[in-house]
Parts: structure tokens; C-alpha cells; sequence
């Protein structure tokens, strides 16, 4: 179970990044350097779209250069008939590692073939 949760996890991160098509929606956006880092806070009602792919947070910071975003709160993926909740989840795809995702506090994946809490 927990095999496949990974593989789809990489599997995302792998579509997520290939060539930058990440479409952001918020309410709010604020553009932010620190500690030399480019990052760019979406607050409240954010929606991510890549391809077939739909995230839905309360926040995502992203950060072109590291090619990371971080979404926080009430996370909710959607990708043809599979499904992801949890309340953080952290999605990187940097040249020197491996692409890889990183979730919190798993709250509920759901997939075509079968569905498990």
C-alpha cells in the first residue's frame, strides 16, 4: 500500500515539473526574496493546474529557482480518478537530487482501483 502511494507521489512530481506548466490561482499573491531565494506566496483559495492534474491548498509558496512549492492546509489532489488529501505536502524536482514528494499527516488516498483511508 504504502508502495504505491510513493510511486504515485513520484509519478506526480515527475509530471508536475516537466516543463514548468504549473498554472497558479489565489486570492492573494505576494512576491518575496529571502535569503537570496525568489519565492512566490499564494494565499487563500489556491489552485494548481498541470495537465489533468488539479491541486487545491490554502497556501502554496513556490519557489522557481529550486523548482519547489509547498503547499499547506487542507491539501487536495486530483488526477483522473485518483485522489490525494493530506495537510502539507512538499513537491521538489531539483538537478542535483532526485525528484521526490514529501507528505504530511496523510489524511486520504483515493485511486481507480481501489480506495483506502
Amino acid at each position: 500500500m504504502n508502495y504505491k502511494l510513493n510511486l504515485c507521489l513520484f509519478l506526480f512530481c515527475s509530471i508536475i515539473f516537466s516543463n514548468n506548466n504549473l498554472k497558479f490561482s489565489a486570492d492573494y499573491l505576494e512576491n518575496i526574496i529571502e535569503d537570496d531565494i525568489e519565492k512566490r506566496i499564494f494565499n487563500d483559495n489556491v489552485v494548481i493546474n498541470n495537465k489533468t492534474m488539479v491541486l487545491y491548498t490554502s497556501q502554496a509558496i513556490y519557489e522557481p529557482n529550486l523548482q519547489k512549492v509547498t503547499l499547506i492546509g487542507n491539501v487536495k489532489m486530483y488526477d483522473q480518478g485518483d485522489s490525494l488529501s493530506c495537510n502539507k505536502l512538499i513537491l521538489c524536482n531539483n538537478k542535483n537530487s532526485r525528484k521526490r514528494c514529501i507528505y504530511d499527516e496523510l489524511i486520504e488516498k483515493t485511486s481507480k482501483e481501489n480506495t483506502s483511508t
